[in-house]
């Protein structure tokens, strides 16, 4: 048990440690020091990234929406939250593990660590890509599909496959915090893609099976650009590399990814199913509807998401340097801090609703009122769930994180599939928020109870915990 603990909760040193403080002081204090310190710029560069890349999502949204129509945009958004299961699928089975692994060994060991698994997983995704581009082609050949819908799955499977290599890019620099690199990176993806949305709304032919092709070939560029700009630095690909080591790495990840898989997987169900389950209750313009309206909370999940994206190397660090006390601590203040610009932002949003709904969007979305107060609290669930989950990731909690993506999952769905039928759609949006809920009261309990263990082994065992 202690030496379970010593391993994920190595003690505070004396300095932070000593005299009980009084917790505003601590936390104070802890504030400052975030503040000032490289910390704030790796946070602050990782957030500008997804600045950047919110911004890019609404202005091709919008375009959609303006420009093709409602139910354009809802085909786009179906293989849109298809793509976004192959992310979170290879985020959890690659890039999770290496995340909490690679920052524990030096800088050299890191970067060929990083860089043998980039080699590796390139070549799956091309087989990935392979055997997912037989299925439209099959189902038109059968004549399941029209030659529009084939098309369409197609595009999807080649920009999954693209987006793929996009991520494994990002997170080669996010593991080396390299933050000028990655805002360099994602500013070519930005470029570009906003470029060639320009001309996918303006092409003949169906508007959302561009899109979706303007998505792959962006990221296309960017994993160009990554090369270009990182050439000899994290992430690079060598030509060559020891079969065993490579075989090492995957298996000290194993153990780690199977389970931060399935629950990644099963939380993309929870968090995504909405989409698939308002397309067949209802129609395609009901996904077009409930997303435009989630739309207008971008800024909420950049600043999630671009906090997120650097959290969990950093949580690891945390962690291993300075003991789990302090981790929560500045995950807390953290969590308060984003709650505070988040309620400041629904505010300005409540008030500029109608005009953004009616000029900006030019949409006429039923219930939107309803639609937009769900949709926030499913944010502010979201944001203390991302930021906690961070710690237990750092601490290697994926099997009960797991578990308890199963519970949240089965409660968003089962809301959802009653919800719908008796409500229309804010049914479905209030199946994820349900879920988001329970999977935070979950996660809660869980970290509260690896507290109250790390406590007792400190009071039992101090020798043990400060060795």
């Amino acid at each position: 048990m202690f030496a379970r603990l010593r391993l994920h909760c190595v003690r505070q040193p004396a300095t932070v440690r000593g005299a009980r403080q009084a917790p505003l002081t601590v936390a104070n204090a802890t504030l400052r020091r975030l503040a000032g310190s490289r910390v704030a710029r790796i946070f602050g560069g990782g957030v500008m990234a997804q600045a950047m890349l919110s911004a890019a999502n609404f202005v091709v949204s919008l375009l959609l929406l303006r420009f093709a129509g409602a139910e354009q945009y809802g085909y786009f958004v179906l293989v849109q939250v298809s793509i976004a299961l192959l992310t979170t699928a290879q985020g959890a089975w690659v890039n999770g593990p290496l995340s909490v692994l690679a920052p524990r060994r030096p800088d050299a060991d890191r970067d060929r660590m990083v860089a043998l698994i980039r080699r590796d997983q390139r070549r799956y995704v091309a087989i990935l890509a392979a055997v997912v581009l037989t299925v439209p082609l099959g189902g038109f050949a059968a004549g399941l599909w029209s030659a529009a819908m084939a098309g369409l799955i197609a595009a999807g499977a080649v920009s999954g496959a693209l987006v793929l290599l996009r991520e494994l890019s990002r997170q080669a620099l996010t593991i080396g915090s390299r933050v000028r690199l990655l805002l360099i990176v994602d500013g070519v993806y930005v470029v570009s893609l906003l470029t060639l949305i320009g001309l996918a709304v303006i092409a003949p032919g169906d508007a959302s099976t561009w899109a979706v092709l303007a998505i792959g070939s962006a990221s296309g560029l960017a994993v160009i650009a990554q090369r270009r700009v990182a050439p000899d630095g994290i992430g690079a690909v060598p030509a060559s590399g020891d079969r065993a080591e490579t075989s090492e790495i995957w298996r000290a990840m194993r153990p780690l990814g199977i389970w931060a898989t399935v629950g990644a997987s099963i939380y993309w169900v929870q968090s995504q199913s909405f989409n698939y389950t308002l397309a067949s209750v209802l129609s395609v313009e009901a996904v077009a509807h409930v997303n435009a309206v989630r739309l207008m909370l971008m800024p909420i999940s950049l600043l999630m998401m671009g906090v997120g994206v650097m959290l969990l190397p950093n949580a690891a660090r945390w962690l291993h340097q300075e003991g789990l006390p302090s981790l929560m601590r500045k995950l807390m203040i953290l969590i308060a801090a984003l709650m505070v610009l988040d309620l400041i932002y629904l505010a300005v949003l409540w008030v500029l609703r109608h005009w953004i709904m009616r000029d900006l969007m030019k949409a006429d979305i039923p219930e939107a009122d309803i639609l937009l107060v769900l949709w926030a609290l499913h944010a502010l669930f979201a944001t203390a769930h991302s930021i906690l989950q961070g710690a237990a990731l750092a601490m290697e909690m994926f099997r009960p994180l797991a578990w308890l993506s199963a519970l949240s999952a089965i409660v968003a769905l089962g809301a959802m599939w009653i919800g719908v039928p008796l409500l229309g759609s804010p049914g479905a949006i209030i199946g994820t928020a349900a879920g988001e809920l329970t999977f935070l009261v979950g996660i809660s309990l869980l970290l509260m109870q690896r507290m109250r263990q790390y406590r007792a082994a400190e009071a039992s065992h101090p020798q043990k915990v400060d060795e």
